[in-house]
């Protein structure tokens, strides 16, 4: 024993960690804190960065019919700008005049749906469906809160706007610069993946434009033909609900057999076969044909990434979630290519 005592007293142990291997360590570290820092700064340029590769595609679809690009940028942004306009002087009035209606309608409302239940369920549910307990102001300014902490005040609004119109002003501004940035071994694959993050991240929109519109538009039309009241604001409520994959349809599809239910059960239940049918069509023909040739993801990556976005940044990462996980799954894609 006394043996083994004096080999280890004798025996050194010698730690030699080059300089370079200390100052690497210390410039990861720091680097990662300062993007800690900048990270609602580095969140406006991703957003930037996704609208102008959702732009780019329209750009390029007018440069077919005006020569220059910088005009082409005006335009369009100007046409959307007018669109969004449109749809505020058209919409809001409307929207306004049929939840102030509701609002005063409730109680009556909240009676025939309590009718729906049975009896046993009416006293539990009562007091939950006659909305008498919520705070309507702290609920509007809660609501306030939630939207402005989703789009980070006008301000940020303004600064995503800019950034992505002068992004889009130059065509590759973005290769450019990690031309700039990077040895051009490296920038040269950059500029592969964004390009083909632009192209998928465009077809992602489109896609999903159109599935919200199709879906919204057989929702209203459904429920203009059975006479339900709130057509207009039921079927904003599935444009909005289609956004969110799998479960948004569902919540948006029973709030609407809901509302039916209050015309009667026959209007309710032909309202159901209504929605079972779009939903149908939408699983069966539009999103196979439509948003899975878009973004490729697999169901159970779909829902990951929706958890995660939630998880992370609330609203606003449940709306990234998807053309993250998309703009991830590109980056994987070429990175096996490559090493295959």
């Amino acid at each position: 024993m006394n043996d083994i005592n004096k080999s280890l007293n004798n025996q050194r142990f010698d730690l030699n960690i080059p300089i370079s291997t200390i100052l690497k360590i210390f410039l990861a570290v720091a680097v990662v804190w300062f993007l800690y820092l900048v990270k609602n700064i580095l969140f406006l340029l991703f957003i930037a960065l996704l609208v102008a590769s959702i732009v780019n595609t329209g750009v390029r679809y007018l440069q077919k019919y005006i020569k220059y690009r910088t005009l082409a940028v005006i335009l369009l942004y100007s046409l959307f700008i007018l669109f969004v306009i449109l749809v505020l002087v058209g919409l809001i009035p409307l929207l306004i005049t049929q939840i102030g209606d509701l609002h005063r309608s409730w109680p009556e409302y909240s009676g025939r749906l309590l009718a729906i239940f049975p009896t046993a369920w009416q006293a539990t549910l009562s007091d939950f469906i006659a909305l008498d307990n919520i705070d309507w102001q702290s609920t509007l300014g809660s609501v306030v809160l939630t939207i402005k902490g989703f789009f980070g005040g006008v301000f940020n609004l303004v600064v995503v706007f800019a950034l992505s119109f002068y992004m889009c002003l130059e065509e590759n501004a973005w290769g450019r610069a990690m031309g700039y940035l990077l040895p051009n071994r490296y920038a040269n694959q950059v500029r592969r993946i964004y390009n083909k993050v632009e192209r998928q991240l465009s077809q992602w929109f489109q896609a999903q434009l159109i599935l919200c519109s199709v879906m919204a538009l057989l929702a209203y039309i459904g429920l203009m033909i059975l006479g339900v009241k709130y057509a207009l604001l039921l079927s904003i409520l599935v444009f909005v609900g289609e956004i969110v994959p799998y479960l948004g349809p569902i919540i948006t599809s029973a709030l609407a057999v809901i509302f039916s239910f209050v015309q009667g059960p026959v209007t309710a239940l032909i309202a159901l076969i209504w929605f079972v049918i779009i939903n149908q069509v939408e699983n069966h023909i539009l999103v196979p044909n439509i948003m899975k040739r878009a973004i490729g993801l697999n169901p159970i990556i779909t829902i990951t990434s929706l958890l995660v976005g939630v998880q992370l940044a609330g609203v606003a990462g449940a709306l990234l979630a998807i053309p993250t996980a998309t703009m991830i799954r590109v980056v994987l894609e070429n990175y096996q290519s490559n090493n295959n």
